[in-house]
C-alpha cells in the first residue's frame, strides 16, 4: 500500500470522527437550546444547520489559507481567538439571562 494513500485514509478517518463528534455535541444540545431560548422548530433547524456549516467551513479554513499562500497555523489563530471570545460572551450573557430571569 502506498504511504500517501494510507496517510490520506487516516486523516480522512480522523476528520470524519471529529465531524461526527461535532454533530453529536450539537444534537445533544438541541433540547437545552430549545428550552433555554424558546426556539421554534424552524429556528432550531436554522441554529443546528448554522452550527454544522460553521464546523465544515471552519475545518476548511487552513486549506483556503494554504491555497492563498499563507501559513495555515498563523492565519487560523485570529479566527480561533474570535471563536473563543464570542463563545465566552454568549455563555456569559446566557448565564446572566438565567440569573436575571430576562
Amino acid at each position: 500500500m502506498n504511504r500517501y494513500l494510507l496517510r490520506s485514509a487516516i486523516v480522512a478517518a480522523l476528520g470524519g470522527l471529529l465531524f461526527g463528534f461535532d454533530t453529536a455535541v450539537i444534537a445533544g444540545a438541541t433540547s437545552a437550546l430549545t428550552s433555554l431560548f424558546q426556539l421554534t422548530p424552524g429556528m432550531l433547524g436554522f441554529t443546528v444547520s448554522a452550527a454544522l456549516w460553521g464546523t465544515v467551513l471552519g475545518s476548511m479554513l487552513p486549506l483556503v489559507f494554504k491555497w492563498l499562500g499563507f501559513d495555515p497555523g498563523y492565519a487560523s489563530s485570529p479566527f480561533v481567538a474570535t471563536f473563543v471570545d464570542v463563545t465566552g460572551i454568549i455563555i456569559y450573557f446566557s448565564i446572566a439571562r438565567i440569573y436575571l430571569r430576562l
